[in-house]
């Protein structure tokens, strides 16, 4: 997820969908069941910022159809391809004690359980059995972890740290 200021990504208007305004929105991974529980997003145009309020949304798999106000033909949704959509972020759903918005990950600094070093988290990439913590050196050297508790010992936001705890192949492999 990106930041502007206050604001977090939430999904990303992808098409027109049908013929009466509706789009397709590509939530941000793991944000699909959250999207429906918001009535307005922000999005960033030309000359600043616009709330979009909604009058319906349903399911169409891993993507939200999204009816919003004002919004009542295929061109005017042909307007809005591409368009982020953003929400505050005192406005996100909040989450359960271990539970993490991927965005509160990006630029950790990933340590092992030793105290090494491994990098800073560039970004979370959401794969079918669970999420891969993409960690990048001072080098540029990627490092790729599972997202899952027998890797992932301790997540401090306070502190800016993961720490980690990886099969000793993994990491000489990844060093060298």
């Amino acid at each position: 997820m990106h930041k502007k200021s206050e604001f977090v990504i939430v999904g990303t208007i992808t098409k027109p969908f049908g013929l009466r305004g509706e789009v397709k929105v590509r939530p941000e991974p793991g944000l699909v069941n959250d999207l429906v529980q918001y009535e307005e997003f922000v999005v960033f145009v030309k000359g600043g910022k616009k709330r979009l309020k909604v009058e319906n949304v349903r399911s169409d798999g891993a993507f939200l159809i999204f009816k919003f106000e004002g919004i009542n033909s295929v061109d005017d949704a042909q307007l809005m391809r591409g368009l982020e959509l953003f929400v505050s972020e005192d406005e996100l759903i909040e989450l359960e004690e271990d539970e993490f918005y991927f965005y509160q990950l990006e630029g950790l600094t990933v340590k092992t359980t030793q105290g090494e070093v491994i990098g800073k988290v560039s970004k979370i990439m959401p794969m079918p059995a669970s999420e891969i913590i993409q960690v990048v050196d001072e080098s540029g050297k990627e490092t790729l972890i599972p997202a899952i508790k027998v890797f992932v010992k301790k997540i401090d936001l306070d502190a800016g740290e993961i720490t980690v705890e990886l099969p000793r192949g993994l990491v000489d492999e990844e060093r060298e």
